[in-house]
């Protein structure tokens, strides 16, 4: 995978990373990429109101992100009264303030309002018991601990970079989540794009973390199946073929594969991973004795 970002990015290819390890930093100094170190303290920050002015309608999916990042914050789906007035009121709100009109995409580029100006409005929302509510949810990430993480003006150019990396070796296990939840949302704001031309690369290395929360794999099988329509490619390694088995969604993410490559596998593993990938029984009896470097295509 380093050699093909290697040769991609030079190319004019956009290549995105999610690197669980921090082993693609090197290769991002090396080809002028940035490299996102989400850890808590880091000098890098995202805000989670950012908008794509490119996008075909910026603030409708902002919205759709807020009501991710705020799910994933309260660890619950949302009411319908919190998912629609209360949060759709307070957005609105919040963007006019920062003079964004959501029907004027001249106004899209403007600098967005950070989360603590989002979580005043809930708290002056008309729904006040519910605002209110969903405000002290938030406080973590606007008063406590992860507030100069996440209340806070992006820092960093991930809009025109060809070579972005996430590196998420050292974020917390609580924070992960959350963190994850960024990720999957700048990558469809960037990658699902109407009209976008450039071949387009998301690679999820060490991909067994990620496909232990349902919600990433439903959005990596989402990925597989509708990536190919705008230019873009999803790449993910894993260890562990059991991870592919676990859902639906996983079993599509192998099922929508246009090439798969396997390295060596245990002898317990091969079987498994012969039905999964449909193969011989000459192909299953070959996989525990590959040698390193050797694989399967």
């Amino acid at each position: 995978m380093k050699a093909f970002v290697d040769g991609a990015v030079p190319m004019g290819h956009r290549v995105v990373i999610v690197d669980l390890e921090n082993e693609f930093g090197a290769l991002c100094r090396d080809l002028g990429g940035v490299f996102v170190d989400l850890q808590r303290g880091s000098d890098v920050r995202m805000n989670i109101l950012d908008l794509n002015p490119q996008a075909a309608d910026a603030p409708a999916q902002g919205l759709s992100v807020l009501k991710g990042f705020i799910r994933a914050a309260v660890s619950r789906p949302l009411s319908d009264i919190e998912e629609g007035p209360v949060i759709h009121q307070a957005y609105v709100r919040v963007l006019q303030e920062a003079g964004i009109n959501h029907r004027d995409p001249q106004t899209w580029d403007r600098t967005p309002p950070r989360l603590s100006d989002f979580v005043l409005a809930l708290r002056e929302s008309q729904q006040r018991k519910e605002g209110e509510a969903l405000a002290a949810c938030l406080f973590a990430y606007t008063e406590g601990m992860y507030a100069d993480d996440f209340d806070t003006h992006t820092n960093v150019d991930v809009q025109n970079s060809p070579l972005v990396v996430f590196g998420l070796r050292d974020v917390a296990p609580d924070m992960l989540p959350m963190r994850i939840w960024q990720i999957q949302n700048y990558i469809w704001s960037h990658v699902v794009t109407p009209g976008q031309l450039t071949p387009t690369h998301v690679i999820i290395d060490e991909g067994w973390h990620l496909l232990r929360y349902p919600h990433m794999v439903a959005d990596l099988s989402a990925m597989a199946r509708r990536f190919r329509k705008y230019f873009a490619g999803l790449w993910l390694a894993t260890h562990f073929v059991e991870d592919l088995l676990r859902s639906d969604d996983a079993k599509s993410i192998c099922d929508t594969a246009d090439t798969v490559v396997l390295f060596g596998q245990k002898q317990t593993a091969a079987p498994v991973l012969g039905q999964l990938c449909n193969l011989n029984q000459a192909e299953v009896a070959e996989l525990p004795r590959l040698g390193k470097g050797e694989a399967i295509l």
